[in-house]
């Protein structure tokens, strides 16, 4: 690893060493976010990592779906929303659904120091949700993600009853 004088004396790690960084696209970030997220489910680990890895990913991607034509998540819930409720405004709705990772996630007020209890089914309903648009976006799940959709699935479905009748991605 390089070091390097910050001009005071002192020696400060460059990371990569002497390496310029490559830029990303904002789709390889969510990839990232996402393939960390899916290990986490698959090892049954960190909860609350696997909400905010996944609900940041579902913000790039939720967007760049629409850029491809075609609908995110968000936009589906909502349209469900509306033939439940008669229909909420899109802020409210999105804000519902992104409550519990918005709990963690913010503290910029004192109000904020606590995060709310965040059950695990808000946590893979984000994790389902930024998967179906990182595959509309995509067109194909990298293994990890497969695996730990899959798992997810399995999930769900034999908390519905229904371990038989899969669920759509």
């Amino acid at each position: 690893m390089a070091k390097a004088d910050s001009g005071k004396g002192v020696l400060t790690t460059i990371w990569p060493p002497l390496k310029p960084p490559s830029p990303l696209t904002k789709f390889e970030v969510a990839e990232r976010q996402l393939v960390v997220a899916a290990r986490l489910y698959i090892e049954d680990d960190d909860y609350l990592a696997i909400l905010t890895l996944a609900g940041a990913a579902e913000d790039i991607l939720g967007p760049l779906a629409r850029r491809a034509g075609k609908k995110a998540m968000l936009d589906e819930i909502v349209e469900l929303d509306r033939k439940l409720t008669g229909g909420r405004p899109f802020a409210e709705v999105r804000e519902e659904v992104n409550g519990a990772r918005n709990s963690i996630k913010h503290a910029r007020e004192p109000k904020e120091d606590y995060a709310v209890f965040v059950e695990r089914g808000e946590t893979t309903a984000m994790l389902l949700r930024a998967f179906v648009n990182y595959k509309r976006v995509a067109g194909r799940f990298p293994d990890v993600m497969e695996n730990a959709r899959q798992k997810l699935v399995t999930e769900i479905n034999a908390e519905s009853g229904h371990p038989r009748r899969p669920i759509r991605d």
